[in-house]
C-alpha cells in the first residue's frame, strides 16, 4: 500500500496546518465531531485487559461482572481525568470527508474536492502540502473548499472530483462526442470499481489498480505538463488499458448470458 494515498482511487492525501482553517471548523466543528484515536486505543487496551478477568470469574461461577465493569470504568476515568488532548490524533468522518489530525496538521484522506500542489517533505511521503498549492500545477490531492477557510476563501483553486475525471475523458475524446463519451467513461469507472470488489485473480486486480493509477497520473499531467509529453504517455497507456477493460466487460457479459442446451430429451 502506498502511504498517504487513497488505496481505492490512488489520489494523494492533502496536508494543511489546523490553524490555517477558519476557527469555527478548526476548534468547534472538528473537535466536537471527531474521535480521539489515542483515547480509543487506550480504551481498547483496557477492554482487552479486563476480558480475561471476566471470563475467569464466569468460568468459576462468580457473579462479578458488575464489579469488574465498575473497576474498569474507575481506572479509565482516573486515567482520562487530567488527559491533555492537544496533541492527540483525531479522526473526523462526516459529509464525504475523512480527515485525521496528526500533531498540528490535518491529513485529508477523503473529500469531494481535489486540488494540485507540491509534495510534502519526507515526513509525509506522497502527500501534497495544499497550504502551498495553487490548484494549477503539481500533484492531485484531496482538499477542503472555501467554507473551511477564513473569509470563505481557500488559498488554492479546486474542483469537484467528478469534474477532474471528466477533464480526463475530454482529453481522451473529441468535443463532438463528449456527452455520450463522458457517460461511457463514467460507466466504465463504475464497472472497474465493481470488478475491484468481486475480482479474486491477483493478476487482474493488479492490472485494474494500474489503470486507476494511470488515470490519476493523467489528470495530474493535464494540469502540470504544458509540453504535453506526459499527457501523451499516460493517454496512450489509458487508451490501451481501456481496450483491456472492454475485453473484461465482454467476458462478464458472456458469463451472464443464458446458456441453452443442445440436447433434446428423447
Amino acid at each position: 500500500m502506498i502511504p498517504n494515498t487513497d488505496p481505492k482511487t490512488g489520489i494523494r492525501y492533502g496536508v494543511i496546518p489546523l490553524h490555517d482553517l477558519d476557527p469555527w471548523f478548526a476548534y468547534d466543528e472538528f473537535y466536537d465531531n471527531s474521535e480521539n484515536l489515542a483515547i480509543k486505543e487506550i480504551e481498547l487496551e483496557i477492554d482487552e485487559l479486563f476480558e480475561p478477568i471476566k471470563e475467569f470469574a464466569k468460568e468459576r461461577g462468580l457473579d462479578k461482572e458488575t464489579e469488574i465493569e465498575k473497576l474498569k470504568e474507575s481506572i479509565a476515568e482516573e486515567m482520562f481525568e487530567n488527559w491533555d488532548e492537544s496533541e492527540d490524533s483525531r479522526l473526523y468522518e462526516h459529509d464525504g470527508y475523512k480527515i485525521e489530525l496528526i500533531t498540528y496538521d490535518l491529513f485529508i484522506a477523503k473529500s469531494p474536492y481535489v486540488t494540485f500542489g507540491p509534495l510534502c517533505s519526507p515526513c509525509a511521503p506522497n502527500a501534497v502540502y495544499i497550504a502551498d498549492a495553487d490548484g494549477e500545477y503539481g500533484y492531485m490531492a484531496y482538499c477542503l473548499p472555501d467554507d473551511f477557510f477564513p473569509e470563505g476563501k481557500a488559498p488554492y483553486k479546486y474542483i469537484e472530483l467528478d469534474e477532474a475525471y471528466n477533464k480526463v475523458w475530454k482529453a481522451l475524446y473529441p468535443d463532438d462526442k463528449m456527452p455520450e463519451l463522458i457517460k461511457e467513461m463514467n460507466d466504465l469507472k463504475k464497472f472497474i470499481d465493481e470488478q475491484l470488489a468481486i475480482e479474486t485473480d491477483p493478476a487482474v486486480l493488479h492490472w485494474i489498480r494500474n489503470l486507476q493509477t494511470n488515470v490519476i497520473l493523467l489528470i495530474e499531467a493535464l494540469f502540470a505538463d504544458p509540453d504535453r509529453d506526459r499527457i501523451k504517455f499516460y493517454l496512450t497507456s489509458v487508451r490501451m488499458q481501456i481496450g483491456m477493460v472492454n475485453e473484461m466487460k465482454r467476458r462478464v457479459e458472456d458469463e451472464k448470458a443464458p446458456r441453452y442446451s443442445l440436447w433434446v430429451a428423447g
